[in-house]
């Protein structure tokens, strides 16, 4: 599987810890000529796009239409949804890869809903879903406890991987090409 379109899930908080992290996402992305996909927000959603944006890379926003910020600030594209579920549905059906960066219940949901459906087949589990740093690690946690309880019966390499930076990252999104 070649790997084009990279959805980045991550929040809508301007953070400082974070903040150049996202950046470094977007740019290694787009100077690797992989598309940085967000929900188009602010924050860190922005970073990211801010940083393929800066480096000469497509960078494509999928919002849903709640935000009051319209423009279309460091993208290249933009697709505006009514509904929160043809937005989510939107970004995740578009990603042939996905990078999971802090945020909040937003950005978990998208990660579950990735998982999920890897689980039931819907989505090929060779499309990596990367967890970038130990912000999620107790989360990871519960799901890992949740495999030896025995409610989960996938390998979770097969559900997910880790990188501890963004170098790590494009490495690991270069090796399904």
């Amino acid at each position: 599987m070649k790997i084009k379109k990279v959805v980045v899930f991550c929040g809508r908080e301007n953070h400082p810890k974070y903040k150049l992290i996202a950046y470094n996402v977007g740019k290694l992305l787009a100077l690797n000529n992989f598309i940085t996909i967000t929900g188009g927000g602010f924050g860190l959603m922005a970073d990211v796009n801010q940083g393929a944006y800066d480096n000469n890379g497509e960078s494509w926003g999928i919002r849903i239409n709640k935000s009051p910020k319209k423009d279309k600030e460091f993208l290249t594209k933009l697709e505006i949804y009514n509904e929160f579920d043809k937005c989510n549905n939107a970004l995740i059906n578009c990603g042939d890869s996905f990078i999971v960066l802090p945020g909040g219940l937003g950005t978990i949901q998208e990660a579950l809903k990735i998982m999920l459906k890897k689980q039931i087949q819907e989505i090929p589990t060779d499309k990596p879903l990367i967890f970038l740093g130990n912000y999620y690690k107790e989360f990871i946690e519960s799901i890992n406890n949740m495999q030896k309880q025995g409610f989960i019966k996938e390998p979770l390499d097969k559900l997910y991987q880790f990188a501890h930076n963004p170098e790590e990252v494009v490495k690991i999104l270069q090796n399904y090409h």
